[in-house]
């Protein structure tokens, strides 16, 4: 019974590492600490040392990777701080701290455990459009195997350096990125010799080129022509990975075919078409308009699309007319009133085959006089509407005149 309250005791004293003498001013002088060993992993770190002293210490370490903050202390002073640098090895490593007072010392023993062979601490990179050299920074105390398992056909692992520093790295060089979509690799580090399933896998992923042009159409223009005659759907081929404003010059007849509405907005599409609706023209004169495309945010980036669409001379006469002539007329002497619809520059000429039905000018168009026909037989005119300039279709009408 009495050996065991002797031992505890002594590791009870040991535990609080508690050592005191006498000065000559009869203050009992004692220095003890909270621990006299500790264990920590490879990293770096920033670390304390609770003290208790009567007098004045000191503390002091005989590692070079032991860093204290001071090494001088007063007695009201009670904490040690001090940073132990990242282990570059894999082996563990001790040093210790030597606390001391007129009364002796105290010793704290550190063990740092040993560092990764291989590590990298970030694990996703971004690459910038335009390639280039890529520095990434590793921890590394033996020799590295690298290999780019995905996206090889643009980065490419180029070497190693600083083997035996502090910041070993890998070097790589990334090729430009002309497409309108980002792009992913893939990049294998491990320890030489280790298995696949040991490696560290990093992933890289490079930014699409910031693009703002049209694409090559198959006539290779940026200016079309299309007929007034009829409606015309027509498709610009055109990429771009940006924001952009549309501006149509005259979108009473050219039409967006798209979801959003037709006026300036911010925009944004991959490779694809700009389609737009030309409607038929009501204008005798070839007529001109344009489609803008500007990058969002610039005045001076653009693209230009015109577009010539062909005039659509319009001659027609009043259906109420044709319909009057159409199965014939009497024998009776009459007059009919013609309306046209023409957006002719010119008079349009009128002339008939015969002289007993003859046009005049009047307020709408045209006057027709029919003479009564005495001839005692059917008989036929034929009665032709027509652009002075030849540009718009003739209107051709039989007239025939019952006996």
């Amino acid at each position: 019974m009495k050996h065991f309250f002797l031992s505890a005791m002594v590791v009870l004293m040991s535990a609080f590492a508690v050592v005191s003498c006498k000065d000559d001013d009869a203050v009992a002088a004692s220095i003890s600490a909270d621990k006299t060993s500790v264990t920590y992993d490879y990293a770096r770190s920033v670390q304390r040392l609770d003290v208790t002293a009567t007098v004045a210490w000191t503390a002091h370490t005989d590692a070079s990777w032991i860093h204290l903050t001071k090494t001088s202390y007063e007695a009201n002073e009670n904490r040690v701080i001090f940073i132990v640098d990242e282990n570059p090895t894999k082996d563990a490593r001790q040093g210790i701290i030597t606390v001391s007072c007129s009364a002796g010392s105290v010793v704290l023993t550190i063990t740092q455990d040993g560092g990764h062979a291989v590590d990298v601490p970030t694990k996703h990179y971004d690459i910038i459009s335009d390639g280039g050299t890529l520095k990434i920074t590793m921890s590394a105390n033996t020799d590295v195997e690298v290999e780019v398992t995905e996206g090889n056909d643009w980065l490419t692992f180029d070497e190693i350096g600083g083997m035996g520093t502090q910041f070993p790295y890998m070097l790589f060089e990334a090729e430009t990125n002309d497409g309108t979509d980002e792009r992913y690799a893939t990049v294998k580090v491990k320890e030489a010799g280790a298995s696949d399933e040991q490696a560290i896998t990093l992933t890289l992923t490079q930014k699409e080129r910031d693009q703002f042009n049209m694409a090559e159409t198959p006539e290779g223009q940026t200016e079309r022509n299309v007929p007034g005659s009829e409606d015309t759907e027509l498709v610009f081929d055109f990429a771009t990975n940006v924001s952009y404003l549309e501006s149509i010059s005259d979108p009473s007849w050219i039409i967006p075919v798209k979801e959003e509405p037709a006026e300036t907005k911010a925009n944004s599409l991959k490779d694809g078409e700009l389609k737009y609706t030309i409607l038929k023209s009501t204008a005798y004169e070839e007529r001109t308009g344009t489609v803008t495309i500007v990058k969002y945010g610039t005045e001076t980036e653009m693209v230009k699309f015109t577009i010539k669409q062909a005039g659509n001379p319009i001659l027609s006469v009043d259906p109420t007319f044709i319909a009057s002539i159409a199965n014939g007329i009497t024998a009776d002497a009459k007059v009919f009133n013609i309306k046209l619809t023409s957006n002719l520059p010119k008079e349009p000429s009128a002339e008939s085959s015969a002289d007993w039905a003859r046009f005049e000018k009047s307020v709408d168009g045209l006057s027709l006089t029919v003479d009564k026909n005495e001839s005692g037989a059917d008989r036929t005119a034929t009665l032709t509407i027509s652009d002075p300039d030849g540009k718009a279709e003739p209107v051709e009408l039989t007239l025939k005149q019952k006996k």
